[in-house]
């Protein structure tokens, strides 16, 4: 099974190549439907044939666009100018749910393939085929399916690849449609700028036609999430997902940080490696602890399994990300892009790619100049020295305290 991560911006691609993803999958601004995630400079767009390169030359690995808005009359000029918006970026395949972009696209690039979008509502094997035959090559399946349900799609299209998200925020909406944002703050989830108002805290609500009766909802300490969903985990049902034809396990997660990236990317990457290889079970074991490490909202199987049911109790604690290191033409000199003020002392952790145990940091950091300092700081250069051994893209956190 493809495991496909998500690129929130550069750096995050990077972190997602090097932990372990088969596929990343992003969006240009505007036109997907995470419009305040993609970070995607001018600058970085252009670096991108490039990191795509570097990555490929170790084995093969795909870009995914994702251009999955949904498009109003108002918004057809947005057609009008899609190849040029695109440019050269080097994609694999468009993640597409309305017809009318999919039809553009198709005539701009036509050898580019087309994904379905999860928020096109694909529910069984008849529509599944009539995308199919308009040339889409995968959906991503609607999330309101069972695994039995994918399975019998596969068994009747078994040439059409079917992606299923894996890990991650779930939407309460119908495959993610909602009309909740726009109600509340007038922020279309539709065209990618949902304030995920179903997870604000909610103390209580009144009914319109009824406004004597308020409904008071006591379930937390203070309040309660009232829409709130769990977050999905598959992690340990991964055998279940491959034996109903899934071929593409996907991380939600383009609002995430680089080191959430890391973590969920390489616990699925053991994880997928163990199923063939005997060898990886052991690492991939100790790679779940970083997924039940980082702070969610209780783990389910979504509806993969029938009604959702919550497996682990939420968490609202975790490591704190501090920053990436990467290799100098120095041995045992690291730069460092710090994410957060971090001192040796304090207790840092790297969690390097391919290796499930962090490992307890031990060196000296520097500053930009060289001299020797106590803690480096968010924005500022630094560098640490350290006779462990390193690789590019390690990721730092605090001590995971229990």
């Amino acid at each position: 099974m493809e495991l496909l991560a998500p690129a929130g911006n550069l750096e995050k691609l990077n972190i997602a190549f090097a932990f372990g993803a088969d596929a990343v999958y992003m969006g240009l601004p505007g036109l997907s439907l995470r419009a305040g995630a993609e970070s995607w400079t001018a600058e970085q767009l252009e670096q991108l044939p490039a990191a795509l390169s570097y990555w490929r030359t170790s084995k093969p690995r795909k870009l995914y666009l994702a251009i999955n808005r949904y498009l109003h009359e108002r918004d057809i000029a947005v057609l009008q100018e899609l190849a040029a918006r695109i440019g050269s970026t080097p994609a694999d395949a468009f993640i597409v749910s309305d017809l009318g972009v999919a039809a553009a696209l198709r005539q701009a690039f036509p050898q580019t393939e087309l994904h379905l979008s999860t928020q096109a509502n694909c529910t069984n094997s008849r529509a599944a085929r009539v995308y199919q035959d308009l040339g889409f090559s995968r959906i991503v399946a609607a999330r309101e399916l069972t695994l039995a349900e994918i399975a019998a799609i596969k068994q009747e299209l078994p040439e059409l690849e079917i992606e299923v998200f894996a890990h991650g925020a779930v939407c309460i909406a119908y495959s993610g449609r909602c009309l909740i944002s726009s109600w509340l703050t007038g922020r279309s989830a539709n065209h990618g700028e949902c304030t995920h108002s179903c997870r604000w805290q909610y103390r209580e609500f009144e009914e319109k036609k009824r406004p004597e009766a308020t409904l008071r909802v006591e379930e937390h300490d203070g309040f309660s999430t009232i829409f709130s969903p769990e977050d999905m985990s598959m992690i340990d049902h991964l055998p279940a997902m491959q034996d109903a034809g899934v071929h593409s396990l996907k991380i939600e997660g383009r609002m995430k940080s680089a080191y959430y990236v890391a973590a969920v990317t390489q616990a699925y990457r053991l994880q997928l490696d163990a199923l063939s290889n005997p060898d990886c079970i052991d690492a991939a074991s100790k790679a779940r602890d970083l997924v039940l490490d980082l702070p969610h909202r209780g783990y389910s199987t979504g509806m993969y399994f029938g009604q959702p049911e919550l497996r682990t109790p939420p968490s609202q604690h975790g490591p704190r990300f501090m920053g990436i290191v990467y290799q100098t033409e120095t041995r045992g000199r690291y730069s460092v892009a710090v994410k957060n003020r971090f001192s040796l002392a304090d207790g840092i952790e790297a969690v390097a790619p391919g290796n499930p145990v962090p490992l307890q940091l031990q060196g000296t950091l520097q500053d930009e100049s060289g001299k020797i300092v106590d803690s480096l700081y968010h924005g500022k250069p630094g560098f640490l020295t350290t006779d462990q051994e390193l690789p590019s893209y390690t990721v730092l956190r605090s001590v995971v305290r229990q």
